[in-house]
């Protein structure tokens, strides 16, 4: 088997907790992490490493990672130079020696050997695929791919789901982030830390749909960054209400309103578009934390703002009356609770689900399941089951762990009145698409 020369730096290295062990792969993963926090307190979350990074580096699936990876890793494991742990540019890299590889035969078929780590075994032939190069001077051409990537991962998204695309997405991340050191004229920086912030962006939503909330997370701060590099403050306020929008999910109101609340700032150069995104989400983040009055204040914001809105639209291109209708309906519902807001609730989710088209099957059908479970919980069952039914529906060609959470979220409504045929027939359907026992968290 070929050497692999990060893995043999750190089992070379004795473990710092386990006496008589080697360093394992989780304690090189927190030391690096942790000296890149001390060492880059700026702009280096981007690059800390997750909890499979440091494998799909000791195999070579990366072999020229970031330069303040890079550097942590030369500090972690007390070597020089980069090419002590295998890393070289792809320009430095020499051709592989086909007559060198020890092959065996397994039924008739030739296979090099390889490390296999991660549980994923990575045929030594993937390091010789063609690989993409960085341009030598960023130009228009390379900021149009990034913005014509973004695109088709958001529509992909909204769609379908995150689905496999989440890690397509991350990858294009990967590479457009070292765009952000090869020359570029100043003419078209602002423009490609923009374009560069958004994909990441995409990613994270990709992410935080998945649940995978720690990758969603690192993804939005780079993202943040890069808008705040170049103030473009319409992408800063697009990601803190996504940041907000995870927050809630998680249960986490107050954090989501300190985010909405950041989001705010420099509202007067947002399109009118863009501010009633942040004050729906802003309504969502105040009807969690239970606060009646100031939710249908935000709501009222927003009507507003979208009442107002001109062609200009900037990062919220998708917010459409659909949309709004959708978002502001979640909020609304959540007061339902307290006795407000049920009525108009249900009428702004069904104008939503009317006008949803195809393409974001995923945003009506999250209307469907909120609208299913309202009617449930105020005794119309019928109603009720014929939604969550046309909801389901909808479901099965999605791959987002965050309708698999809501659906089974209504399963366990829909179960306490299976008596009734057409909602036992809603809880059956739901229990086949998503197993209890996944939580919502992959199908």
């Amino acid at each position: 088997m070929p050497e692999l020369p990060l893995r043999a730096a750190r089992m070379r290295l004795p473990s710092e907790v386990k006496p008589g062990e080697v360093m394992s792969a989780a304690e090189v993963t927190a030391l690096v992490n942790q000296y890149i926090q001390e060492h880059h307190p700026e702009g280096g979350r981007a690059h800390l490493l997750g909890p499979r990074d440091l494998a799909r580096l000791e195999r070579q699936a990366v072999r020229w990672p970031h330069a303040v990876r890079r550097e942590a890793l030369r500090a972690v494991l007390r070597v020089e130079r980069d090419a002590d742990l295998g890393f070289a540019p792809r320009s430095q890299r020499r051709a592989p020696d086909a007559a060198a590889d020890s092959v065996v035969m397994v039924s008739g078929v030739r296979h090099t050997p390889t490390y296999v780590g991660d549980t994923l075994h990575v045929p030594a032939t993937a390091q010789r695929l063609p690989t993409v190069d960085l341009p030598a001077v960023v130009s228009p051409g390379d900021i149009r791919e990034i913005r014509e990537a973004t695109d088709l991962f958001r529509l992909w998204d909204a769609s379908h789901g995150g689905g496999v695309l989440r890690q397509v997405a991350l990858d294009r991340v990967h590479f457009a982030a070292r765009l952000l050191d090869v020359p570029c004229p100043s003419k078209y920086r602002r423009d490609l830390y923009s374009a560069v912030g958004r994909l990441a962006q995409i990613a994270a939503f990709m992410k935080f749909d998945a649940k995978e909330y720690d990758d969603a997370t690192k993804l939005f701060m780079f993202s943040k960054d890069c808008a705040q590099e170049v103030e473009d403050w319409s992408l800063r306020a697009s990601i803190y209400t996504l940041m907000a929008r995870q927050a809630f999910w998680q249960g986490d109101a107050e954090t989501a309103r300190t985010h909405i609340e950041f989001a705010m700032v420099r509202l007067d150069r947002l399109t009118p578009t863009e501010r009633a995104v942040v004050f729906a989400v802003y309504a969502r983040a105040l009807a969690k934390l239970g606060l009646v009055r100031e939710t249908v204040e935000a709501v009222a914001k927003a009507d507003d703002a979208f009442g107002a809105a001109t062609g200009a639209v900037g990062y919220a291109a998708y917010y459409d009356e659909a949309e709004h209708h959708g978002e502001t309906g979640h909020a609304l519902s959540d007061l339902a609770g307290h006795g407000v807001g049920g009525v108009e609730a249900a009428k702004r989710l069904t104008t939503a689900i009317t006008l949803h088209p195809e393409q974001y099957v995923r945003a009506r059908t999250f209307c469907r399941l909120r609208l299913a479970g309202m009617l449930l919980a105020t005794g119309e069952l019928q109603e009720g089951a014929a939604m969550g039914i046309s909801a389901v529906k909808d479901a099965a060609s999605i791959r987002s762990a965050r309708i698999d959470g809501t659906m089974l979220d209504l399963g366990r409504l829909a179960g306490r009145r299976t008596g009734n045929p057409d909602v036992a027939e809603l809880h059956g359907r739901i229990r086949t698409l998503v197993p209890v026992a996944a939580n919502g968290l992959a199908r």
